[in-house]
């Protein structure tokens, strides 16, 4: 069994374009979990994530705040208890539309690590 609260996790601080704080609550290369992970990510308003095709499936799971989900060019209201189970393939980004934060709970399957996510996330914003 394993146990923490999901707001004693660093994680990483996303900068613009993508302005966001995303925690690795679980993964693979942090807590030798095997078969998924958790990350919260907190997009604060006015900001998104990156438009970028996923490479596994995703079930995200709004839990507060307001958005927009922009899949494969088209556009979904988001907000509070919206599930989203994104397929691989799929194309998205997540956009708070509100004046708060908008926070998300995600599993990756199969799990990410969270170096990896990291690296990613931080290089999108790069190109951004």
């Amino acid at each position: 069994m394993k146990l923490k609260n999901i707001y004693e996790v660093e994680g990483v601080e996303v900068p613009e374009p993508f302005k966001r704080r995303v925690r690795v609550v679980f993964a693979p290369d942090q807590d030798r979990v095997r078969d998924l992970d958790l990350v919260t990510a907190t997009i604060y308003p006015h900001s998104s994530t990156d438009y970028r095709p996923r490479n596994l499936t995703e079930l995200i799971i709004i839990a507060s705040g307001k958005g927009i989900l922009i899949c494969n060019g088209r556009n979904y209201d988001i907000g509070k208890g919206t599930a989203i189970l994104v397929e691989q393939g799929d194309t998205i980004q997540i956009k708070n539309t509100g004046s708060k934060n908008l926070e998300l709970f995600s599993i990756h399957i199969p799990p990410v690590n969270a170096k990896e996510l990291y690296q990613t996330l931080l290089k999108a914003a790069k190109i951004g």
